[in-house]
C-alpha cells in the first residue's frame, strides 16, 4: 500500500484478519513504490488490487447496474 494509507489500514487490520483462517498472518507492509491512495492485498491464491480507483469503479459499476435494473422494472409496471 501506498504509505499515505499506512495508518488507516492498520486501524482496521482486525477487520481484514477477521476474514482469514485462524492460521494465517496478515502483515501490512507500505511501499514507496506505489502511487498515493494504492493498495495490493497478496495472498497465496492471487493479488487483489484494493486502490481506491479500483473501489470506485467497482462502485460505480453496481451503481449502475441497480439503476439499470430499476429502469427496466420501471418499464414492465407502465406497460402492464
Amino acid at each position: 500500500m501506498a504509505p499515505d494509507q499506512y495508518d488507516i489500514t492498520v486501524d482496521r487490520k482486525d477487520e481484514i484478519e477477521a476474514v482469514l483462517y485462524q492460521n494465517q498472518q496478515l502483515w501490512i507492509v507500505p511501499s514507496h513504490q506505489l502511487e498515493q491512495n494504492q493498495c495490493y492485498i497478496e495472498t497465496p491464491f492471487g493479488r487483489v488490487n484494493a486502490s481506491l480507483d479500483t473501489q470506485f469503479a467497482e462502485i460505480k459499476q453496481q451503481l449502475e447496474h441497480l439503476l439499470e435494473e430499476g429502469t427496466a422494472d420501471e418499464s414492465h409496471s407502465t406497460a402492464s
